[in-house]
């Protein structure tokens, strides 16, 4: 891989990046948005995942992967409420969460490589216990995002192929 296309490809995942924490701290709030790249690549997800495709200049998909405490704190956020259980409503506020950084992230890439041929997939929502990634892109970074404090999602981004402007 050319010098020149895996600084596109850094630069496509530092925008995703921004997108996501952009968006968490919207919703979130606390001013403790961080992340922090995970020197392996997390190929286990927690309980909890939602897959998101990348296709068209970007072409890949980012991963989420959240415990129940994650997944209640966000959906408390995004529905202004306290939540105590994961349930359909819970879940239906984390996928608009994720179209939320998947709307931002679109209009950032879309702009960075002035092309309108960029697509993200709906989210799939997935639940389950030891689950894997098993996925060989060129590409694959993975990121813990904190939200507040003992409260984090895991985030990899996994590029398969990015083409030139």
């Amino acid at each position: 891989m050319s010098n020149d296309l895996r600084e596109i490809e850094l630069k496509c995942i530092e925008i995703i990046l921004n997108a996501i924490l952009e968006t968490a701290e919207m919703i979130v709030g606390s001013g403790n948005v961080s992340s922090v790249l995970i020197e392996e690549q997390k190929r286990k997800l927690d309980e909890n995942a939602i897959l998101l495709g990348i296709a068209g200049q970007v072409n890949g998909e980012l991963i989420f992967g959240l415990n129940e405490t994650a997944l209640k704190y966000i959906a408390s956020k995004m529905l202004e409420m306290e939540i105590d259980e994961v349930n359909e409503l819970t879940t239906s506020s984390m996928v608009e969460f994720i179209n939320m950084i998947s709307g931002s992230a679109t209009i950032k890439l879309v702009d960075h490589f002035d092309s309108d041929k960029l697509k993200m997939s709906p989210p799939l929502f997935l639940k389950g216990k030891d689950m894997n990634i098993d996925n060989r892109p060129d590409t694959i970074k993975s990121y813990r995002v904190s939200l507040d404090e003992g409260i984090h999602i895991d985030v990899t981004v996994a590029l398969i192929d990015v083409k030139k402007k």
